[in-house]
């Protein structure tokens, strides 16, 4: 039985909330915009798309930065994570250093390609915190063993995965708005939402598997009261609709500027919705097992 009183806390499988509900939700917005942005900047600097790349930096930055310091709590006191021990075996002081050199030495570099002087060192740097802050969420997630949706040798690879995803995604708007587009970066989103169905379905059926508060997890996800935002919010406007999308252009020939405009704000809304679903039916391991426990959601 899932946890629905608060004296059965830790005693029946217990839903965690810290993350998705209240002022967790932060978390869920604030790693989206990080993690887009870093990736944004990565997809960009390999098409050479100057634009875009600013526009990952401000997201990163900006919206990811500013909305984490806030989620933190004690803006004031939030340098202590980056100079406390913690840095040796916390996967948060390790984010929030890696987000913080992205934005160092991304902004750097830009500021001075702005006078014609590129220096590829800081944006190799730039690239390489970039990749860390886009996946240390998925290692941070990765590594608590108390949620079998979370506790999963993919989860680093699909955070990953969803990251560059939604990179592109930005960068296909901001290449419509500039009016430079790629052919490589169109072909890379085209096929981007089935390499996520892959990894997505190989990622829940592993987690069917781990245990029962992993058969919970999927079940709540799959078929009960995560199911709408699952099916509809991701599958639906990230998989089936960008693929359908994709085949009619294929056979076309041709694709409306508006569609070319709302496909990727589809993505994008079907990349936040598998990510609340990731936090929020997210299930801790009872401690202290309930006797006449069963599995079945009240």
């Amino acid at each position: 039985m899932i946890q629905n009183k608060l004296y059965e806390f830790m005693t029946r499988y217990t839903p965690q909330r810290e993350w998705i509900e209240a002022h967790g939700m932060l978390l869920w917005i604030s790693t989206f915009f990080v993690e887009i942005g870093a990736a944004t900047f990565f997809v960009a600097s390999i098409f050479n798309n100057m634009v875009a790349m600013l526009v990952g930096l401000l997201i990163c930055g900006v919206l990811g930065g500013s909305l984490h310091v806030l989620e933190l709590g004690r803006p004031l006191r939030m340098w202590r994570i980056l100079f406390s021990s913690g840095l040796k075996t916390s996967w948060i002081s390790r984010g929030m250093w890696s987000v913080s050199l992205f934005i160092g030495f991304g902004a750097l570099y830009l500021g001075l390609a702005v006078t014609s002087v590129k220096i590829p060192a800081l944006l190799i740097a730039a690239n390489f915190f970039g990749f860390f802050s886009m996946i240390y969420l998925g290692f941070l997630l990765s590594y608590v063993n108390g949620i079998a949706l979370w506790n999963s040798a993919l989860m680093p690879i699909l955070i990953l995965s969803i990251s560059i995803w939604g990179g592109l995604d930005i960068l296909g708007l901001t290449s419509m708005v500039t009016g430079t587009v790629s052919d490589g970066a169109v072909f890379l989103s085209r096929i981007f939402p089935l390499i996520i169905s892959f990894i997505v379905i190989c990622y829940l059926v592993g987690i069917r598997y781990q245990g029962e508060s992993g058969r919970l997890s999927f079940n709540e996800i799959v078929f009960k009261t995560g199911a709408k935002v699952f099916w509809i919010g991701f599958v639906l406007f990230g998989v089936v609709f960008p693929v359908v999308i994709t085949l009619v252009h294929v056979f076309n020939g041709s694709m409306p500027g508006a569609i070319r405009g709302i496909l990727p704000v589809f993505e994008l809304g079907a990349n936040l919705s598998l990510r609340y679903c990731i936090l929020k039916w997210a299930i801790y391991e009872p401690i202290i097992p309930y006797e006449n426990s069963t599995t079945q959601l009240i």
